[in-house]
């Protein structure tokens, strides 16, 4: 008993200790109603009536329903729904199809820990291991390496370990050089690294270099069904990148082509154009006050309880 009761204050120390050592987690994000009406077609009950097709489809839209709606209750259905689907196909010689399920629930469960104060999802470990396996069952996809990059490096981020969180980014750096377009699912987490251990200056140098392929051409000049807000907020995520850097003449660039985007004015995220807009000098200040090894990572927008639905929230 005496042993028992000496390891669990010494593991309540520890625990203590840890988290004094931890950036302040986002707090859960106000519960709204979605302002636009979803589109998407969910499953119909029960599933185990429907084809392994239907399903593999319906997840889909499951997904999509839940990651937009923003709120807790639809997400963590859609987790539920997600993981039944596994369940029900774990037979399909389709296995692209299958890894798709895992990197859904792993999507989604990333956005309940940022944006719904679910940290046990980063802390311990379920959308890592989704993501694991996701990449095993579809080699192709290297979209699913860099979101399995991203959340070991915040891992580490999140305990101010910034030697370790720097060695395990570079990786996937090295993915951009193949597959560029994933800076994007990238550097909003990497920009906020001190500036010291060179990161936010190799991840602006990818964003310099970067253009839109035609794959994804509707979501780089127009809003979409699965990002209503896919222009203004993609604007803004070049615009605070560049003003990390002290550039101050690109941030005011994206910044106004935030403000001229289409559906800005039904966006939520105004503010974050309009007060650097109304005082440039104190929007850049701010960012130059960080001394050069001094974390941004909990400061940057995508760390914060609307990194998701900023672009993808209705």
């Amino acid at each position: 008993m005496r042993l028992m009761l000496t390891f669990s204050v010494l593991l309540s120390f520890f625990c203590a200790e840890s988290l004094r050592a931890l950036p302040s987690f986002p707090k859960a994000r106000e519960e709204t109603e979605p302002k636009i009406p979803s589109p998407y077609q969910r499953c119909e009950l029960p599933l185990q009536k429907q084809t392994q097709e239907t399903l593999f489809s319906c997840a889909e839209h499951e997904f999509w329903h839940a990651f937009s709606d923003g709120r807790i209750k639809a997400r963590k259905d859609a987790e539920t729904i997600l993981g039944q689907i596994m369940s029900l196909t774990a037979s399909s010689a389709d296995a692209p199809k299958r890894g798709r399920l895992l990197a859904l629930r792993g999507y989604l469960r990333l956005a309940m820990a940022l944006e719904n104060a679910k940290m046990e999802h980063l802390l311990f470990g379920g959308m890592e291991k989704d993501f694991q396996a996701a990449k095993k069952l579809d080699t192709e996809n290297k979209t699913y390496d860099t979101f399995l990059d991203t959340i070991v490096m915040a891992k580490a981020a999140v305990f101010g370990d910034w030697k370790k969180a720097t060695a395990l980014a570079l990786p996937a750096f090295e993915i951009l050089k193949d597959y560029p377009t994933n800076i994007l699912a990238l550097s909003g987490t990497t920009i906020g690294f001190p500036m010291n251990t060179g990161l936010p200056q190799k991840t602006i140098e990818f964003m310099d270099s970067w253009t839109c392929p035609d794959d994804i051409a509707d979501f780089c000049y127009d809003n979409t069904q699965h990002a209503p807000f896919a222009r203004p907020g993609l604007s803004f995520h070049f615009a605070e990148a560049y003003a990390r850097m002290g550039d101050r003449e690109k941030t005011l660039y994206y910044l106004e082509q935030a403000r001229k985007s289409p559906g800005y004015d039904a966006w939520s995220y105004k503010h974050l154009v309009e007060t650097p807009l109304a005082d440039m000098d104190k929007y850049m200040a701010y960012w130059k006050g960080f001394a050069p090894d001094a974390s941004a990572f909990d400061k940057v927008y995508a760390n914060q309880n609307f990194g998701c639905v900023m672009c993808h929230g209705r």
